[in-house]
């Protein structure tokens, strides 16, 4: 089955996945301790018995008994050798037990078996090879569809996602996440920022699966529906596990569990199963009741998202403006670039600390000092920079292979700094921006800056048509519009608001520009910059990289906002002013205390008060 195929089936009515096998194998004789995966092999009778079990209550997708079939974990049992000998046996058992009708088989993958670094054991590029190798035999075997699911750590998500796409870029993939009752996995990601991720690292389904039960499932839907284009598949435990005579017991009935179905499905769900404790009764009830029906559709705001591990942000129309900090960058910075020429991140840190507590939404980090082994360098400081703040980056360098080491090191989806027109450095750029799931800011001008609004708009149209031959869509897409100095070309300079307008209007991307340029070689330069930001805000600019921890800058972010539809209510306008403006009184009444002779040092705690004298 193509991607396409399975997409279009899922926008028009739900499917219904099978439930729990563990549970059904113990009972047909699997011994405690024993890997259920060797089954497929050397009990297949047992496998198909339990798949026949959920085709008859209903389902539409089998999961292949291959949850811990990958290379690592059946090495637990001495049978790492065997990983295509065991995926192609659960393949053959689901398709015998579907039998005629028209059930998908789902290559089921689960996690690899160990954790990634820079918390982990092995290496990002490891545990893509390890997903690599059980999906290639899952698709050689005949699957339609992969499954990733119980994934609690986005970083081995991303690497299942990109191993499987790495097989086939034309097999349709659910990625499934697993929650806790806190609505968020073990390694602290949301909801919202799983299903950005995965959908832009290859999933055509996205959803959540085991953990929890029904009732803890309806908000993570909910709020991954509102984060994604893509179809949502969901599959409760039978509520949570408890110890009964020395054996895992689940205890919510079908009877309990089959009613969420419907609430699923209002929530944007268009698969809907079980996963552990869950039977086939449970199975025959929601197929009855929700099963090939329609429902609800996904609803995600338009823009370009970009993440953390924990965090996301939207960059486009009627958002809140975002202010990328522009310090962790070594030009014009001797101290700093000092710093990276030794391998030292304490600056990095220092810089990412203060900027985040000052304002900023994302931090570009970018390390380009000369005789310095950068792809090295940017790894290193990518690794620092997540390590204590928890906001998106955006990865900077006009090296390639140095892009390519900071976006695997992040855990997030980034923007990527950046891609201008030249074919020639796009065709190296865009696989890797497609194959990590990387959002990249396109730049308006190759080696020579336009003058004119339009031949920046060419090149971003340009840009455009180089990202659909690599299969990457508009989205994805951050123009920078080049600020000018305005001292030296008042004109290009002014041409740049322009720019902002007609590539938001004409072409519905999200914009971006580098704002201390524009007062570059004048006096005040704060003065400058800010005014050419209030009028770029106006005329749809949706971010900068710039000095995000300056107040006057976020005075005029703030009040430009309100005029430009993004600041609802004034919220974001009144919760800035306010204590800003209770700032300023008091420090007008201690300078009028001073200049009056009845500033008070408080006796006992240092405190300073401003009052008349006693």
């Amino acid at each position: 089955m193509k991607r396409d195929e399975f997409v279009r089936r899922l926008k028009s009515e739900v499917l219904i996945l099978d439930g729990s096998m563990g549970a059904f194998i113990q009972a047909r004789g699997l011994p405690d301790g024993y890997a259920p995966d060797l089954w497929n092999v050397e009990q297949p009778e047992a496998i198909v018995a339990v798949h026949r079990e959920y085709v008859e209550a209903g389902c539409d997708i089998l999961l292949t008994n291959t949850f811990g079939a990958s290379r690592l974990r059946l090495g637990e049992y001495g049978a790492e050798h065997r990983v295509s000998e065991i995926n192609a046996a659960a393949v053959k058992n689901a398709r015998a037990a579907a039998g005629e009708r028209r059930v998908l088989v789902a290559g089921d993958i689960g996690p690899c078996g160990t954790t990634i670094k820079p918390a982990g054991e092995i290496e990002f590029d490891e545990a893509v090879s390890i997903f690599a190798e059980q999906a290639r035999a899952l698709v050689e075997a005949g699957a339609d569809v992969i499954a990733i699911e119980t994934m609690f750590d986005l970083v081995e998500a991303k690497a299942a996602l990109i191993g499987t796409r790495d097989v086939s870029k034309t097999i349709p993939i659910i990625a499934h996440m697993t929650f806790t009752a806190r609505g968020l996995t073990d390694t602290g990601t949301d909801p919202e920022t799983a299903a950005i991720v995965l959908e832009a690292c290859g999933a055509d389904v996205v959803g959540v699966n085991c953990s929890v039960g029904p009732e803890d499932m309806l908000e993570v839907v909910g709020r991954m529906a509102r984060a994604t284009k893509l179809p949502i598949s969901v599959q409760p435990n039978a509520g949570l596990p408890v110890m009964r005579k020395g054996k895992t017991v689940f205890l919510q009935t079908p009877d309990h569990m089959a009613p969420f179905a419907k609430q699923f499905v209002d929530r944007g769900a268009a698969i809907i199963g079980g996963c552990c404790g869950t039977t086939p009764e449970y199975i025959r009830m929601i197929a009855a009741d929700v099963g090939h029906k329609p429902h609800a559709q996904p609803s995600r705001a338009p823009g370009t998202w970009i993440t953390s591990r924990a965090r996301s942000l939207r960059i486009g129309p009627g958002a809140p403006f975002v202010t990328i900090g522009e310090r962790i960058n070594p030009t014009g910075r001797k101290i700093f670039s000092q710093a990276i020429r030794e391998g030292r991140t304490d600056l990095i840190v220092q810089d990412a600390r203060a900027q985040v507590e000052g304002g900023a939404m994302a931090l570009d980090v970018n390390v380009g000092v000369p005789l310095v082994d950068e792809a090295a360098m940017l790894e290193k400081a990518v690794l620092a920079v997540q390590n204590v703040v928890d906001v998106p980056l955006v990865v900077d360098s006009a090296n390639v292979h140095a892009l390519e080491r900071g976006i695997r090191a992040f855990p997030g989806r980034p923007l990527v700094n950046s891609v201008d027109p030249v074919r020639e450095k796009a065709d190296f750029l865009l696989p890797i921006i497609k194959r990590y799931g990387c959002a990249v800011i396109g730049m308006t001008a190759e080696t020579e800056i336009p003058a004119r609004a339009i031949d920046r708009v060419r090149n971003a149209e340009k840009i455009l048509r180089m990202c659909e031959d690599h299969g990457i869509p508009a989205d994805w897409v951050v123009f920078d519009c080049i600020s000018i100095p305005v001292s030296a070309a008042p004109g290009p300079a002014a041409q740049t608001l322009d720019t902002i307008r007609m590539i938001s209007r004409e072409l519905g991307c999200a914009t971006t520009l580098g704002l201390s340029n524009v007062s570059f070689g004048l006096p005040l330069r704060k003065t400058v910059h800010n005014t050419f930001l209030a009028q770029a805000i106006a005329e749809g600019l949706d971010s900068a990289i710039c000095n995000a921890t300056d107040p006057l800058l976020k005075e005029t972010v703030a009040a430009a906002s309100l005029f430009a539809g993004r600041d609802s209510g004034c919220r974001r306008y009144i919760d800035l002013a306010v204590p800003v403006e209770a700032q300023r009184k008091r420090d007008q009444a201690i300078l009028e205390a001073a200049k009056s002779g009845n500033l008070l040092a408080g006796a006992g705690d240092g405190a300073v008060e401003a009052g008349g004298g006693g």
